[in-house]
């Protein structure tokens, strides 16, 4: 088995009256293959593949409609069908018998022998338009995405009343590299308008604005969960599940786009942009801790850790 390559098998009997479910996270699919029948449905959240192989041998469905390729090609051989959507082309190949049902307008080239036929369904159904929130603070934008039952902040919260020094220890809200103290400035920065600010575990719990929420621990479990981790891993320490943590990143197919922001030190030393970012969660492990999500860039999975109340981390907030 190749290191990129997820096979999933069905030992016969294969009762279709009984499916079951897998959760897959990954960057992107490129390919799905079925041998000997079976149904494949591929649901939302996968980035969107530049070109995109479906192969029915033996009989079989698969419905990748959700994923918005620019090039499909399908290939049935003995029966079965494919439900796609083409941007650009679509290429299929169908012997003795099957089916290619696409949306879209895409370019078709087509080849079918001993039976077979292609049936366009529609135009490629419009995405959602993205939620967003404005901070009547300030005027900033937030996009938002919804996992589960949850709706979370998109971006890194920005709200910034101050800008405290880098050696200011007690302040509580930091702009990664900036040491002045003039906010017009801090936020024209490109780290402010990229991830916006770090601030110290006292300052979330003011800084989400209204109808929003520092998430707990156990929220932070619950999101994780939805991304496909088992609910023992979520509930143990250091780094946990699979995949997860690259799930969150940009282009992760999460929607949550979690940039590497860095922190600072609780002694005022901005590190690891590009490397860690760190997330405060509302709940206390002791007096001088509270619990964090850590996402790094050479782990797949999700830390969760303790850090100290006086460093300066990231905020996603989610709504009440």
């Amino acid at each position: 088995m190749k290191s990129d390559t997820l096979h999933v098998m069905c030992d016969a009997p294969c009762d279709e009256h009984y499916p079951r479910t897998v959760r897959v996270t990954a960057p992107r699919l490129s390919a799905i293959r079925i041998n000997n029948g079976g149904k494949v449905e591929i649901g939302q959240g996968f980035p969107t593949a530049p070109a995109f192989t479906i192969s029915i041998r033996g009989g079989g469905v698969i419905n990748a409609a959700s994923l918005r390729a620019d090039s499909v090609t399908v290939v049935i051989k003995g029966g079965g069908a494919a439900t796609v959507s083409a941007t650009r082309s679509l290429n299929s190949d169908i012997r003795g018998g099957g089916t290619v049902r696409y949306f879209g307008d895409p370019q078709l080239l087509t080849h079918t022998q001993g039976g077979g036929f292609l049936k366009r369904v529609g135009a490629i159904p419009a995405r959602p338009a993205a939620s967003t929130f404005v901070d009547p603070r300030d005027g900033y934008q937030y996009e938002t995405v919804k996992i589960g039952t949850q709706v979370w902040m998109r971006k890194n919260l920005a709200f910034l009343p101050r800008v405290c020094r880098t050696d200011d220890t007690d302040c509580g809200l930091w702009v990664y590299g900036f040491s002045g103290s003039d906010t017009e400035a801090a936020r024209k920065t490109p780290e402010y308008q990229q991830s916006g600010v770090l601030y110290s575990w006292a300052e979330p719990s003011r800084a989400c604005p209204a109808g929003w929420h520092l998430p707990t621990d156990e929220e932070w479990q619950r999101l994780e969960i939805e991304l496909g981790m088992s609910a023992a891993e979520a509930a143990s320490s250091v780094w946990r599940g699979t995949n997860e943590g690259n799930a969150m990143k940009t282009g992760g197919g999460s929607g949550l786009d979690v940039i590497l922001a860095g922190w600072r030190t609780s002694f005022g030393k901005f590190n690891f942009a590009g490397e860690h970012a760190n997330f405060w969660t509302a709940t206390e492990a002791d007096a001088q801790h509270a619990i964090e999500r850590l996402i790094g860039a050479s782990k797949k999975q999700i830390g969760r850790h303790t850090g100290l109340k006086g460093c300066g981390f990231s905020v996603r907030c989610v709504q009440d």
